[in-house]
């Protein structure tokens, strides 16, 4: 009698696994997209009057030399360095498509981290930092740090962009934090196209933006994402 009882129960099971695969099957699942890689290369200022550029390998920067470039995995990545007279300016661009690797992954590719790793000091910071450009399209605020070794001193400015969004969160908060932040920030979680970009000098950047030079290097900076 209990055998006969059970068998209804147990179709009712198979039937409802059975709709619950179909429905999975059918749901849409809205249009894929194709994400085209943002070609650094070709997209960089690489016409700048009186400055020139060179490309070094990735691995000389130090984002890479302390950390494996395997572990950054990303699709796109240039190290390129330009001079003009004494001054020397490094941009330095990461891209990976959605869900390639986690947002607080990229996030430790900040100075903050990687640096401070390598041995510099933070000798000032700023979350917020405008570059003026009188008359001109502006970039998104960055991020700055002035990082000290040894003596020597670097100027530095940086983004990381989610979905087209500067992220906006502390290194030294705790992941728990984090994860709000990042959802309420960009509304994805793992799902946007992320971005860094990190520019570094010897040179205050406020001396350098009255330069021609540079600016058309900010602006091909700003074309490739980071015009607010």
């Amino acid at each position: 009698m209990k055998k006969a009882t059970a068998k209804p129960f147990l179709l009712i099971a198979v039937g409802l696994i059975l709709m619950v695969g179909v429905m999975f099957i059918l749901w849409p699942r809205g249009e894929e997209v194709n994400y085209e890689l943002p070609d650094f290369k070709s997209k960089l200022a690489s016409d700048v009057p009186e400055w020139s550029w060179g490309d070094r390998p990735v691995a000389e920067s130090v984002e890479v030399a302390n950390r494996i470039e395997e572990q950054l995995a990303f699709d796109d990545g240039l190290y390129r360095i330009y001079r003009y007279g004494d001054v020397s300016v490094a941009v330095w661009a990461a891209y990976w498509h959605p869900g390639k690797v986690d947002i607080l992954d990229v996030h430790t590719h900040e100075p903050d981290s990687c640096w401070v790793h390598g041995g510099w000091r933070i000798d000032q910071r700023a979350d917020v930092f405008d570059f003026s450009l009188p008359g001109e399209k502006q970039l998104m605020p960055a991020k700055y740090r002035l990082m000290e070794k040894a003596g020597a001193k670097v100027h530095i400015a940086f983004w990381h962009l989610v979905g087209g969004v500067n992220l906006k969160i502390d290194r030294n908060e705790g992941s728990l934090t984090k994860f709000p932040k990042i959802i309420e920030q960009t509304g994805v979680q793992n799902k946007g196209e992320q971005y860094f970009f990190r520019i570094s000098s010897t040179h205050d950047f406020s001396d350098l933006v009255s330069d021609p030079g540079f600016r058309q290097i900010l602006h091909s900076l700003g074309e490739l994402g980071l015009y607010e």
